[in-house]
């Protein structure tokens, strides 16, 4: 599947209806979580083929993660400038791209954020938070093994 920056309703609404899951290129965040989780999933992405992370969707359960809603999350104020703060957390630089705050219908302050994450171009990345190089293995973002780096080096 190809992944695309989603910057409005209509696009979330198609990729609720395309069955969308959690996966290799597409992840989903309740909420704005803490910096570092953030910074790991940019950084696997960038390890990885790119992906695309939205924020304020739910999925259905654990083990299929396929996309329920998009209940929103508050709106967050100078959104894409803490996302690109978090971006220049991860070694070398990724190039990431923030969609506006795509307002939830009936809401005056629930939005959805879609980041999109580049593949890397001077792989492999490594996040300033934690010091771990990530990347994705299906929906998870999980350590790169140390021969893998080397190799990467």
């Amino acid at each position: 599947m190809l992944i695309q920056m989603i910057n409005s309703w209509k696009k979330l609404e198609e990729l609720k209806q395309a069955g969308a899951v959690e996966g290799l290129q597409l992840e989903f965040k309740k909420e704005f979580p803490a910096t570092e989780k953030v910074a790991k999933t940019m950084c696997a992405f960038a390890n990885a083929v790119g992906g695309l992370i939205i924020f304020g969707a739910e999925y259905d359960d654990k083990m299929t993660r396929k996309i329920r809603s998009f209940p929103g999350i508050d709106l967050v104020q100078q959104f894409d400038n803490k996302i690109e703060q978090i971006a220049m957390q991860v070694q070398p630089a990724i190039a990431v791209e923030v969609s506006p705050p795509i307002m939830v219908p009936g809401s005056a302050k629930k939005c959805v954020y879609s980041v999109l994450v580049y593949p890397g171009q001077l792989q492999p990345h490594q996040s300033g938070y934690d010091g771990k190089f990530w990347v994705r293995s299906g929906s998870q973002s999980v350590p790169l093994p140390e021969n893998i780096i080397e190799k990467m080096y």
